[in-house]
């Protein structure tokens, strides 16, 4: 039941799907923003979690970037490392990886003697590419290697991809494509379900009062496989680098991969380097979460 739980955490409704952690940001600045913001250059650093495409259209010459969050109800641990950089005037490249441990239980044999304990862990590697098509679009790609080991009879390992157009014109953002879709690589446990998903986004950022202030707001919505969906607002204002509050709220369908959750964020920043942080409200499932992250950009 403790693996089963385990696995199930993000599951929002009675469909369990595999690799649904996949869903979770690891960028702190986005998670602060209920997900959304990906497309932001703050950050750029885990395109490869996200969309590749964009990190083609940024200004971000090198960014890098690591989180640490704790995620309810099991609960577990995730650390995450996100970069991305420009290889030429128009092509950037990303990677990165991310581990989830949860909590040890008991093992025990048919006889009901305890033979030891277990630590249920996920990890996540990838990498992905951006090419600029003109000024304001981009396309991109990304290749994913994910693993679950619920069990010492029960580990998957899957392939995935997303592929992604991405567009920036003036303070206006926007990117769509398909996102996750994979197959199952063989298992001990048998075929599982993937969180593959069409998606669509769109953002627009500006700056007030010569540029004292700024604020973005973006908006996503994904529509799975299995018929689910899954919607989402945030929105960020902040003084200069210095400090910036963020907000928002995703919306997702019983069956979706993430439950519904509402977040608050906020970031402190000085001379291209910034400290994140993100709480997760407004969910039976998954309240009280909370990610940090640190991040680096020129």
């Amino acid at each position: 039941l403790m693996t089963l739980g385990f696995v199930g955490t993000f599951s929002a409704g009675a469909q369990t799907m595999e690799f649904s952690w996949l869903g979770i940001p690891s960028g702190t600045y986005s998670l602060g923003m209920a997900g959304t913001g990906y497309l932001s250059d703050e950050n750029v650093a885990w395109s490869s979690f996200g969309s590749s495409a964009m990190a083609a259209l940024s200004d971000r010459r090198l960014a890098a970037a690591m989180s640490y969050s704790r995620w309810q109800p099991s609960p577990f641990n995730r650390v995450s490392a996100g970069v991305s950089g420009k290889a030429g005037s128009g092509v950037a490249v990303s990677g990165g990886a991310s581990f989830l441990g949860g909590r040890r239980y008991s093992v025990f044999d048919s006889g009901g003697q305890r033979t030891g304990n277990y630590m249920p862990y996920m990890l996540e590697m990838n990498v992905g590419a951006g090419v600029k098509l003109t000024d304001f679009m981009s396309v991109g790609a990304g290749f994913i290697y994910a693993m679950e080991a619920v069990a010492e009879d029960g580990k998957y390992n899957a392939l995935a991809g997303d592929l992604m157009l991405a567009f920036i014109h003036r303070g206006f953002r926007g990117c769509v494509g398909v996102s996750s879709f994979g197959a199952n690589l063989g298992s001990d446990g048998g075929l599982k379900s993937f969180p593959a998903s069409a998606k669509i986004t769109a953002g627009y950022e500006d700056s007030l009062y010569n540029g004292k202030f700024h604020l973005s707001v973006y908006t996503d919505a994904d529509c799975y496989l299995n018929g689910s969906v899954s919607a989402a607002i945030g929105a960020s204002v902040g003084y200069r680098e210095l400090i910036t509050f963020r907000g928002g709220y995703r919306y997702s369908s019983s069956a979706a991969p993430l439950p519904s959750f509402g977040t608050l964020g906020i970031s402190f920043g000085y001379a291209g380097i910034a400290l994140d942080l993100a709480y997760v409200l407004s969910s039976d499932q998954i309240r009280n979460s909370f990610q940090t992250g640190l991040r680096y950009s020129f």
